[in-house]
């Protein structure tokens, strides 16, 4: 999340430059929260495969949870949901959080 502080506006889309910046390879774990939470945003394929990318290239042996608790809950139903574990190499490296309680509630 992006907020402009002139115009007071928030935007959904990633700051990828923070991304870079914040990365490092001392960096050993990444959080990625998809759908994000409260707004129900969902990473585009483009978006993952950019974070795909740019963790390749900054931090290649860091892992990454991802918070899929809500992968089944989005508001825009006809955008397509792609698991972070399934793009790419990034099986290996990643740890996925499912919530039982979330889904069959």
């Amino acid at each position: 999340m992006v907020k402009d502080t002139e115009s007071k506006t928030i935007s959904w889309e990633y700051d990828w430059d923070l991304l870079e910046e914040t990365l490092s390879e001392s960096t050993k774990m990444l959080m990625l929260i998809n759908p994000q939470s409260p707004g129900g945003r969902v990473f585009t394929e483009e978006e993952i495969a950019k974070i795909s990318e740019i963790i390749d290239r900054k931090c290649p042996n860091c892992y990454v949870l991802c918070d899929d608790v809500y992968d089944f809950c989005k508001f825009e139903p006809e955008k397509e949901y792609v698991h972070f574990a399934n793009y790419g190499n990034n099986f290996e490296r990643t740890i996925t959080a499912h919530n039982a309680g979330k889904r069959f509630a």
